[in-house]
């Protein structure tokens, strides 16, 4: 028994089937605090034996809707088949009479058939096992209900993830009506469906059931990364993907293949299945490991604000410039600990120079003293200076801000050139500087997809290695561009905290420790040593 066995018994005490909760009530239910990782990452809720395995050993498996701040509640059916069985009397070698795919969030632009509008790997796996058993099949679109593979439609930005019951239960009634229309009788047919658990959603499916029809759900339970193999194995073959933008070398254009490898990375990071076996002093594989998630639990610890939180980000970002990340991050919540102020721009400004020099310096968080010292008090100035691009303050301060308005602000200069935030201003520091706002400090940044890669030498390893560009042999600043493009064209396979799955802001945090921990002892021991499943595509030159 847990210390969450207090929600599962209320839970069970409810009568109903599907209860939404509040992460507030969660809180007064359970009377303690959640922690932060309860309102960022779904991975809190679910697979972990804590929470997950409470509320399983009670009955109940947890849906977080954590953009919307709640969490659904379902009541596990003990008599409900395993996750290959179809639900009703058809054998798993029968094929289905029509298929249901759940709409993806990768799109392209424009008006087009639904069969060319959805981009992603696994709805084109999808779609090709569909075709393979030459089974019809009907696109569960969030904006436009049941739509036809040859039904012409725009693109849209809408999705049924962080949606309410009450929105979800309209949408699955407006679905069961399209059904009627446009399918007609159901009675004993065998609807196959593959989608994520928001577009099975319980109204559809008692919809789907009472209209007689004799559902299956082949993959559910089955992680993202299964069902891509799951869809590959079906022939054989690996889901045609398109081809990824080209990098340069030496001006001319060099196609690469690099789907699935984005995703492979980012999976084994955030599962930890990197194998660390023969990397003597290498963390724990995954995000939590990082070293700005181990420095928030830190000032977790010491009693940091949110505003506090963002404000250490932002200045130890601008130290974070060819530095040992672990020990900076460490002896940035040291310096924390031993001068408080030196994170308040306020009081930070009414210390001498000297002295913020002299505590930096001693907690071994600047490097060059003087001029680190300088930077981190002009970056003080300017979140307290009004003519300063407010956008920086705000998202400090209030913890909201929109991607690249914040990129242009911390950009920005004041008379003669000057930045008005040193050091934060640079291609690679003020890309992972927003990042770093939302995870781990829980700003609420828009736009985030406009974030690209913030490509250094450990990146640059694992993009070269990997083979996703040919750009060895220039400068890291004239090679920038290319790889951030190649591995962009792959983001919607990025795994990784909720605020930023799917974007290239998810991908940083798993190339870098891929680079350090990877391709460093690689080039150190001038042998190959796997450490994950992207392994397989390296093109390191051994030299024994």
């Amino acid at each position: 028994m847990t210390k969450y066995h207090p929600l599962a018994q209320w839970l069970t005490s409810q009568g109903r089937d599907l209860v939404q909760v509040s992460l507030s009530e969660i809180e007064r239910i359970v009377g303690f605090p959640l922690p932060d990782s309860a309102h960022r990452y779904q991975a809190f809720w679910v697979g972990g034996d804590t929470v997950d395995g409470e509320l399983g050993r009670s009955g109940w498996h947890a849906y977080p809707r954590l953009s919307a701040g709640h969490v659904e509640f379902r009541k596990i059916d003990r008599a409900a088949p395993g996750p290959s069985e179809p639900i009703g009397p058809v054998g798993p070698t029968d094929a289905p009479d029509f298929v249901f795919i759940g709409c993806v969030k990768s799109k392209l632009p424009g008006r087009h058939r639904a069969r060319d509008l959805y981009t992603s790997a696994l709805f084109r796996g999808r779609v090709q096992h569909a075709e393979s058993i030459s089974a019809p099949w009907w696109v569960l679109s969030a904006k436009y209900g049941l739509v036809a593979s040859d039904d012409l439609i725009d693109d849209y930005d809408v999705s049924l993830v962080d949606a309410s019951v009450e929105v979800r239960t309209k949408w699955a009634n407006r679905v069961l009506q399209q059904i009627d229309d446009r399918i007609g009788f159901i009675a004993g047919k065998h609807i196959e469906i593959h989608a994520g658990d928001q577009y099975r959603d319980p109204s559809l499916m008692r919809g789907l059931e009472a209209r007689g029809a004799i559902v299956s759900v082949p993959l559910l339970g089955m992680l993202f990364g299964r069902q891509l193999a799951w869809y590959a194995g079906e022939r054989g073959i690996r889901p045609t993907a398109p081809t990824a933008r080209p990098a340069l070398q030496s001006g001319r254009p060099v196609e690469r293949a690099v789907e699935g490898i984005a995703r492979k990375i980012t999976e084994d990071f955030a599962n930890g299945d990197f194998d660390l076996s023969e990397r003597a002093g290498a963390p724990p594989p995954k995000w939590d490991s990082m070293p700005e998630f181990v420095a928030e639990r830190g000032l977790e610890r010491l009693g940091a604000t949110p505003r506090e939180l963002r404000a250490f980000v932002t200045l130890l970002a601008a130290m974070d410039r060819a530095r040992d990340a672990d020990r900076l991050w460490r002896n940035g919540v040291a310096l924390f600990g031993d001068a408080r102020w030196t994170f308040d721009p306020t009081l930070c400004c009414q210390r001498s120079l000297s002295e913020l020099r002299d505590v930096l310096a001693v907690n071994g968080v600047s490097q060059r003293h003087g001029a680190d010292a300088a930077a981190w008090r002009i970056i003080s100035e300017a979140l307290n200076d009004d003519r300063a691009p407010a956008a920086v303050r705000r998202a400090i301060d209030e913890g909201v801000g929109e991607a690249r308005e914040l990129l242009d602000a911390v950009r920005a200069t004041k008379g003669k050139g000057l930045p008005w935030f040193p050091f934060l201003s640079g291609p690679k520091i003020s890309e992972m500087w927003v990042r770093l706002l939302v995870a781990p400090g829980g700003a609420r940044i828009t736009n985030i997809s406009h974030l690209k890669v913030a490509v250094d030498v450990q990146v640059r390893k694992v993009t070269e290695y990997l083979g996703v560009t040919d750009t060895g042999g220039s400068s890291l600043e004239a090679v920038r561009t290319a790889i951030q493009e190649a591995w962009e064209a792959h983001a919607d396979e990025v795994v990784g905290p909720d605020e930023i799955a799917g974007t290239s802001a998810g991908l940083d945090p798993a190339l870098w420790f891929m680079g350090k921990w990877g391709c460093t002892y690689c080039e150190r021991w001038k042998r190959r040593i796997p450490i994950g499943r992207a392994c397989d595509h390296c093109r390191f030159p051994e030299t024994r």
